[in-house]
């Protein structure tokens, strides 16, 4: 394949420049028919549905607020809520089992004293020191939670660092971007 390109001749030059002329007397055209006030209800009608289709449009993109983003935000929301109760169950579980078991202690240790029985500090430290220890299973829960709520988090913050570059960009004059 060459990447020699064919030289249009001063025919071909010259039709393309009076169809881009015909196309700008067309809409030069059409822009004085906007200008008569007769026509301005309309006008403002075609502006208005060339806003809500840009609106709409946007929903369909790729930024924080299209369908996809939203639908994936509030998924990612979901897993970590799914994650919180799981892990909220569990803790529950294990304080409970460990309310339990010092409800048994203070009853035991309340029997062995009205029964002229010592309970030494070291004792009590023992109980103590048996209490709030957490399985694997809560430590599992425990990564999980944190793993989805960085997930989740992670991913808001793409969008957030996108809107900052965004910011900083020049803005583009509104009359470029929606026609009439």
């Amino acid at each position: 394949m060459s990447n020699t390109r064919k030289r249009r001749s001063a025919e071909e030059i010259l039709a393309e420049l009076a169809q881009k002329q015909q196309r700008l007397q067309e809409r030069a055209k059409l822009d004085s028919a906007k200008a008569n006030p007769a026509l301005l209800p309309v006008v403002s009608a075609l502006h208005g549905l060339n806003k809500a289709i840009a609106v709409n449009q946007r929903q369909f993109a790729n930024g924080p607020q299209s369908f996809e983003s939203r639908r994936k935000a509030h998924q990612l929301w979901l897993a970590e809520i799914d994650a919180a109760e799981a892990f909220a169950t569990n803790e529950l579980q294990e304080l409970q089992a460990d309310k339990e078991y010092l409800v048994s202690v203070i009853n035991t240790i309340a029997t062995d004293l009205v029964g002229g029985l010592d309970v030494t500090p070291t004792d009590i430290e023992a109980v103590l020191a048996s209490v709030g220890k957490r399985s694997d299973h809560f430590r599992n829960l425990l990564d999980a939670l944190t793993t989805a709520r960085n997930a989740r988090k992670a991913f808001k913050d793409q969008f957030a660092k996108e809107e900052n570059a965004v910011d900083a960009a020049p803005v583009a004059d509104a009359t470029e971007v929606i026609p009439g």
